[in-house]
């Protein structure tokens, strides 16, 4: 659906964390008069990039104030905690969520992770060729009621995955109300469940990282090592122009199924058309950082003879 997305329906839970949680907080009265604690509260997925920033997406940015989580599969404990110091959103995106394209966002964090980032591709994911995206959104989508509804209590602690293929980008065409297409191939990419069933992003995967691991020469070494590289990050559901019908009544299954059984369809930000924002907004707050990110990137000719025909599941 054109709205953002959440959670992940039909996959499998993660064995190893790749993703982020980004986290807000609210204060919680702890019992005592005038005593307060806060809750962290999880918002949206991202991925490490550096040891102080997180690629999400930008329409995840007002709400990602508090802390992010790191090399956890849970996003409530384990792993590393950081405060967030700022969050950027790339200006060419459009904040009204009139249109879905230049969706990038960035998250500083106010100090170093030990944990390890993840490169970043600089160039597009190839068609039919499987990639895997983690998230803690949502694994029910009947939703038939409001916010009480069991459905929208079913974000997972658990880290969940799902395995999908880039498919030609006019598969996720789809008219905004006002009659505008929001499907923009210059920086969005059209993914579908690499199986079918009822599976596929959903409310809460919003900025969750969609990554391939490919077989990659190391630069110094030259010796061929399997990598995570991300190409792309969790954007929006292109399954009905709103998850709800012309009366008001939500519409179930549309995170896997969508309306007249239509195959889920997920829009996601790709990586490569972004970079140079990514680059340049580092590189003003922290060029260290920008230069490591500069240094890790993918490319082409990184990539050991034929990788692309059998990445590792």
């Amino acid at each position: 659906m054109a709205t953002p997305a959440s959670a992940i329906v039909g996959g499998v839970p993660a064995t190893t964390p790749y993703a982020t949680s980004l986290q807000s907080f609210s204060s919680t009265t702890s019992g005592r008069a005038d005593a307060a604690e806060a809750t962290a509260n999880f918002e949206c997925g991202g991925v490490l990039i550096a040891p102080t920033w997180v690629l999400t997406a930008g329409h995840c940015i007002p709400y990602t104030t508090g802390q992010a989580r790191l090399n956890s599969l849970s996003w409530k404990e384990g792993g590393e905690a950081i405060p967030i110091k700022a969050v950027f959103r790339d200006p060419a995106s459009d904040p009204t969520g009139a249109r879905f394209g230049n969706d990038g966002g960035l998250v500083q964090l106010a100090e170093p992770a030990h944990s390890q980032s993840l490169p970043l591709a600089a160039f597009e994911q190839p068609k039919t060729t499987p990639g895997t995206l983690q998230g803690w959104g949502l694994t029910c989508d009947d939703l038939l009621g409001d916010s009480t509804d069991p459905c929208w209590k079913s974000k997972p602690e658990h880290l969940q995955e799902l395995s999908m293929k880039r498919v030609d980008d006019h598969v996720c065409d789809l008219l905004s109300p006002s009659g505008t297409q929001l499907m923009e191939p210059a920086t969005m990419m059209c993914l579908v469940p690499s199986k079918d069933g009822k599976s596929g992003a959903c409310f809460g995967d919003s900025g969750s990282p969609e990554f391939l691991t490919l077989q990659v020469l190391d630069k110094v070494t030259k010796r061929r090592r399997w990598q995570p590289v991300v190409f792309g990050i969790q954007n929006a559901i292109m399954n009905a122009s709103s998850f709800k019908d012309g009366s008001g009544n939500l519409i179930p299954n549309v995170c896997s199924v969508g309306p007249n059984g239509a195959i889920n369809r997920d829009a996601l930000t790709k990586v490569s058309p972004e970079l140079p924002w990514i680059i340049n907004t580092i590189a003003a707050h922290d060029r260290s950082a920008s230069v490591s990110v500069q240094r890790n990137l993918i490319t082409p000719g990184d990539l050991a003879p034929d990788t692309l025909g059998a990445p590792r599941k």
